[in-house]
């Protein structure tokens, strides 16, 4: 178990079991939709998972540092609904140039508490066509 981190807590507000990995509890979510690029459609390993980590700062406290990945109507209300929980958007931007559907990667980050934080980033991924 990581220090300072609820894991169990974090498991359940995201729905999915999270991963330890060098010092961070982190979580990979596939698109539930189906990703080609040029023809060959995409494992969610492809880097078309939305990827959160959580690094405690102190206990119950963590830095987040996120990764979406959206279709653009999910930009706006993923924007919105982060901005709301005080979670900071950083950047947004395209990976690759021909994939269907197109694909927005929208980085976030914030600091604080780290259920508050959590249940902003499960808000987020509920306007999204993620697993």
């Amino acid at each position: 178990a990581l220090a300072g981190i609820d894991e169990a807590g974090l498991d359940r507000i995201m729905g999915q079991k999270g991963r330890e990995d060098a010092g961070v509890y982190g979580f990979s979510i596939p698109r539930k939709d189906r990703i080609y690029e040029m023809g060959v459609e995409l494992s969610p390993a492809m880097d078309i998972s939305t990827d959160v980590s959580f690094q405690p700062t102190k206990p119950g406290e963590s830095a987040l540092v996120g990764e979406f990945v959206l279709r653009a109507d999910e930009v706006e209300p993923v924007i919105k609904t982060l901005s709301k929980n005080n979670i900071e958007v950083t950047a947004v931007h395209s990976h690759m140039l021909t994939e269907k559907p197109r694909l927005f990667y929208l980085h976030c980050w914030a600091v604080g508490n780290t259920t508050d934080i959590a249940r902003g980033v499960r808000e987020a991924l509920d306007n999204t066509n993620s697993a």
